[in-house]
């Protein structure tokens, strides 16, 4: 399926700057086996010379032990030149991949990402780490789960000075998505991290999502996002975020 954004009409405040792998989940793998998906835009002003990329891969695999795979590849780039000076406005992108090994009662994942983001000034952002996963069984939502884990993170930013940061983390979450009606639909996803070293240096992320199905084609999402981090690796960045957007998407 290709899915086109056809705008984003409303975005408030600073990136929340962490992938949320939730929302890249393939509910329908277990029906499809395997999977490929390309997503690309481009865009130019035709009165600026301004332009930008955004493009996504992913790949997912169904093994006939049930365990699967799935590799994300995201990217954002975009520039325009004034007086011939070229000035890159945006550039930033991750790769995320992730084993799952259902057993019993849980699922054993480990993952490993690399990210970057100009906006931030993060050079580099690497993770490596595992965890368990638990499904909760509730009339009171579609799906309900939450997870458990460990990771090692590494980052490293450029503010006039190279600072770099790596710690162990406790690596946690849960999320639950519901269909109101045939309409309406509500997710979230709720990460809380902190320094197993120091547990009073924590993150808190919450990403929620309102979609409604205007049309079979059309769909209009009201997206919001928050976070909070009570020592941020740069000082210049404020503790807490929240960004608000509202999104049109076109199903061809």
């Amino acid at each position: 399926m290709f899915r086109f954004f056809l705008l984003s009409i409303i975005s408030i405040s600073s990136v929340v700057g962490q992938v949320n792998i939730e929302g890249l989940r393939n509910p329908e793998l277990n029906k499809t086996n395997f999977s490929v998906e390309i997503d690309s835009d481009i865009a130019t002003q035709s009165n600026k010379d301004n332009w930008e990329i955004t493009s996504e891969l992913r790949f997912d695999k169904l093994f006939d032990n049930q365990s699967s795979i799935l590799v994300v590849i995201e990217g954002e780039y975009s520039e325009q030149t004034v007086d011939s000076i070229k000035d890159v406005q945006e550039n930033k992108g991750f790769v995320h991949t992730r084993y799952v090994i259902p057993l019993q009662s849980y699922e054993l994942e480990t993952f490993g990402q690399i990210e970057l983001d100009n906006f931030r000034s993060l050079l580099k952002r690497n993770l490596l780490g595992g965890g368990l996963r638990f499904t909760v069984e509730s009339a009171k939502v579609d799906n309900l789960n939450y997870g458990l884990g460990i990771m090692y993170e590494y980052e490293k930013y450029d503010r006039q000075l190279i600072i770099t940061s790596d710690t162990i983390k406790s690596t946690n979450y849960v999320t639950m998505n519901k269909a109101l009606n045939d309409k309406w639909f509500i997710s979230s996803t709720s990460y809380i991290q902190f320094d197993i070293s120091n547990p009073n240096m924590y993150r808190l992320l919450n990403i929620s999502q309102i979609a409604l199905s205007a049309t079979d084609r059309i769909d209009i999402a009201f997206n919001f996002d928050s976070r909070y981090d009570t020592k941020p690796v740069l000082d210049q960045l404020s503790k807490s975020f929240f960004d608000f957007s509202i999104g049109l998407r076109y199903n061809f």
